[in-house]
Parts: structure tokens; C-alpha cells; sequence
């Protein structure tokens, strides 16, 4: 039976998590589908953490013997918990965090079962993160959808319907990192629709 932890650690692995480490360095906070055979997080972390030490946090669900199991902490145990403690860590990356973003990324490798792999979850906190996003354009949030991934044009579309075309919906994992490196890169909250890659 595998036994699932939360990401969350600083790279390289300083010290544990807190106050002072998410002050320190950028903090993402990854979002998207989390089951699946595509450990898409574990290439994301790669290639954020390859910019700067940083802090990344994500609801994956590592098992026993993964390369990233060791560098994780243990994390609520029941849906209550780990949804407070998703919802806290999403708000400290897209707005309170000094540097940092919230970042959803939605691969079409996880097109095999939508309604078991988390995907249906992922889009629902997509979609709570676009109303966040109408109401607040400053949040420093990162959208990207592979093409293939189901109703990747929908996602395209209700994203441009809302927030115009200023806020780009990217279609590749490297578009993404950059986009994140550049909105973790800055000391102040502002509009980042114009930080197109």
C-alpha cells in the first residue's frame, strides 16, 4: 500500500520549511491533477529549483521509494486538514509570500482516467483560482494547459472570457517555469498579465 506524503522542502534542503524559509526564498505552490503515471511535479521541481534555492509545495502523492519520498514532510492524514492546509500555502504563494506563485499545470498524460486522478479536483480549484484572479489581477498565479489535456480549449477560453486576453494560459511546462521564475523574481505584488513568455 503506498504511503503518501505532501512535498514541501526547500532546495537545496537547508532547513525544514517555516516562517523564516518562506520569507527567505520563492515559494510555489504547485497545483494540478495528483494521480496518474505522470509524476509531472517531480520535472517541475527540477527545473524551478534549477533558477535559485527556493520552497515548493504540492499535494502529490509520493510513494515509498520515490527519489523525492526522503524530502518530503508528513502531511494531514484526512481531506479537512489537507484541505486547509492546500488552501493556506496556495494563498502564502499567490499573495502573502514575498516571492513566490501559485502555479497549476494540467499535462494531457493524465487524460486516462479524469474522474480518478485528481483532475476533476484540480479544475475545480482552477476555476475558485480564475474568480480569485477576476476579483484581485495582482495574485501571482500561473496557468498551463497541455494540449490533449480534455477541455484544455474550454480552460483557454473561460480564462480569456474573464480575465482577457492579457492573461496568458500557457501551453508548455517550460512557458510555465519561466512565467513562475519571473513572477517569484519580483519584491512586489503587481499585475503580471504583461509577463508573457
Amino acid at each position: 500500500m503506498p504511503e503518501n506524503r505532501f512535498l514541501a522542502h526547500i532546495i537545496p534542503p537547508l532547513v525544514r520549511p517555516n516562517i523564516w524559509s518562506l520569507r527567505r526564498y520563492p515559494f510555489y505552490f504547485l497545483h494540478g491533477p495528483i494521480l496518474g503515471d505522470n509524476d509531472w511535479q517531480s520535472g517541475l521541481n527540477k527545473l524551478l529549483a534549477a533558477s535559485s534555492p527556493c520552497v515548493i509545495a504540492n499535494l502529490a502523492a509520493y510513494h515509498i521509494g520515490h527519489a523525492a519520498f526522503g524530502q518530503c514532510l508528513d502531511g494531514p492524514s484526512d481531506f479537512t486538514s489537507q484541505l486547509a492546509w492546500e488552501r493556506h500555502y496556495m494563498l502564502r504563494a499567490a499573495e502573502d509570500a514575498p516571492r513566490g506563485a501559485l502555479v497549476f499545470w494540467l499535462p494531457r498524460a493524465s487524460v486516462a482516467d479524469l474522474m480518478r486522478d485528481g483532475n476533476h479536483y484540480a479544475l475545480h480549484t482552477l476555476g475558485e483560482w480564475r474568480g480569485h484572479l477576476v476579483r484581485d489581477s495582482s495574485l501571482r498565479v500561473v496557468v498551463g494547459v497541455q494540449d490533449g489535456f480534455p477541455s484544455s480549449d474550454m480552460i483557454r477560453e473561460s480564462f480569456r472570457l474573464a480575465l482577457g486576453d492579457s492573461f496568458p494560459v500557457y501551453h508548455t511546462l517550460d512557458d510555465v517555469v519561466r512565467a513562475a521564475i519571473h513572477m517569484a523574481s519580483s519584491q512586489e505584488r503587481e499585475n503580471y498579465a504583461s509577463a508573457r513568455c
